[in-house]
């Protein structure tokens, strides 16, 4: 039995199996849940280049082009001040802190994305009492 989680070698082989007459275009999308024509064409492709062509070698964005790693300090910065002054933290505000600081036009969902990516809404609620803490012990 061929285990669809390994997904490469089950393309591969239900793609082969298409090439070789064993499977209709239309089977081989249903059982890889995508079109005929998608079929046919990386079947094509495995047929002529052989299995590393069918290699996903996307990566996506490598760089963050608005958001810098000044910006990002500053939803730190920001995030953490309100934190501890007990201001708002919600990613309206936060962008506006951020945009008036920075000269930028993020937007609010851009650093809430951000908040998250950082993990800051993790601290939330550990933070202002580990300041705390600090505070306490650098007084003794």
């Amino acid at each position: 039995m061929i285990n669809p989680s390994n997904r490469l070698q089950y393309k591969t082989i239900i793609l082969s199996f298409l090439n070789s007459g064993f499977l209709t275009a239309k089977e081989a999308g249903a059982l890889l849940g995508i079109s005929e024509r998608h079929v046919r064409d990386i079947g094509k492709t495995l047929r002529t280049n052989d299995v590393d062509s069918l290699v996903d070698r996307r990566k996506g964005q490598q760089k963050d082009y608005i958001v810098t790693e000044d910006v990002k300090a500053e939803i730190i910065q920001q995030y953490a001040a309100n934190l501890v002054s007990g201001k708002p933290i919600s990613g309206n505000v936060i962008a506006t802190q951020v945009n008036d600081a920075c000269s930028t036009s993020l937007s609010e969902r851009a650093v809430r994305q951000h908040i998250s990516k950082l993990g800051l809404n993790r601290i939330k609620k550990s933070f202002p009492q580990l300041l705390m803490d600090v505070k306490k012990s650098s007084k003794s």
